[in-house]
């Protein structure tokens, strides 16, 4: 199942960072404009593209980097709608 890298701002229930983690020999552009995502990061690279996300946001802050498994983009973002509220 393919794996996504993402920032989710509470304040507006908004994505403004989406990655998707792909692997050799996936096809990267097609897949970013395809889920209209931010760009992909190599499997490689993904947990010290996560780590460096995490370590952008003061826990405090409204904005927060996460990472989850899902069969596509949209179940990411119909999962994540509203959950992060106060």
């Amino acid at each position: 199942m393919p794996r996504y890298i993402f920032v989710f701002d509470s304040r507006t229930d908004s994505f403004p960072e989406r990655y998707r983690v792909i692997t050799p020999g996936e096809a990267a552009d097609h897949l970013r404009a395809q889920e209209d995502l931010t760009g992909t990061v190599p499997s490689a690279a993904a947990d010290a593209v996560l780590e460096a996300l995490v370590d952008q946001y003061p826990p405090d802050s409204p904005l927060r980097a996460e990472s989850v498994h899902a069969s596509n983009w949209g179940m990411v973002a119909r999962s994540y709608a509203g959950l992060f509220r106060d």
